[in-house]
């Protein structure tokens, strides 16, 4: 059934029994990341089979709810939208549910009857105020997160092709700068020494 995902020789059914009775695993506590548990049991290389069920498992898409999630993703997510966080499209999904389920736009949902007198909902207000801050703070400490991984797992961060392209492009000028120096200080030397010879 799962020939697709081990190899030929591993016999995974055997080794989920083994696995279940192995008391030399490593404890796993609440709070502890999944990744990091299953990387310790995968370096002693002894339930080969497993692990590749396993690296197929947590590899599976598991943000939001996946079946309820198509048909909204279509109207967020959009060629200039592709890099949104889980957080942002959660947001935008909650907030066009309830809009939805109210029958409601926007601006009928926040309108307030007496714009001078009404009472201000300050905690919308500095939501509104911070949302930025926070999504930048998040961003951040989730490339610091990752760049820890990829750091504990030995792994080599990807670069897109935008990426490769602009690394040649400032590599090119660099080494344009150091040719256009190169070449002034050998038109200065020769400068000298006629000048030089020019006294003589």
């Amino acid at each position: 059934m799962m020939g697709h995902l081990v190899p030929p020789e591993c016999d995974v059914p055997l080794e989920v029994l083994k696995f279940n009775v192995d008391h030399t695993l490593p404890l796993y506590l609440d709070g502890d990341s999944m990744v990091t548990w299953w990387a310790n049991i995968m370096a002693t290389g002894k339930y080969p089979g497993l692990n590749h069920v396993v690296k197929g498992g947590l590899s599976i898409f598991h943000g939001p709810m996946v079946e309820s999630s198509f048909s909204a993703m279509g109207d967020i997510i959009t060629q200039k939208s592709t890099k949104m966080s889980m957080a942002t499209f959660n947001a935008i999904q909650t907030t066009k549910y309830v809009l939805k389920s109210r029958c409601q736009t926007a601006i009928q949902m926040f309108k307030r009857e007496n714009v001078k007198l009404s009472t201000v909902d300050k905690a919308l207000c500095k939501n509104i105020r911070t949302a930025g801050t926070k999504d930048k703070t998040r961003r951040k400490q989730a490339l610091l997160k990752k760049k820890e991984r990829q750091e504990e797992f030995g792994c080599q961060p990807i670069t897109s092709a935008e990426q490769s392209r602009k690394i040649a492009v400032e590599k090119d000028r660099q080494a344009h700068v150091r040719h256009r120096a190169a070449q002034k200080r050998k038109k200065a030397l020769e400068l000298l020494v006629q000048a030089k010879k020019a006294k003589k």
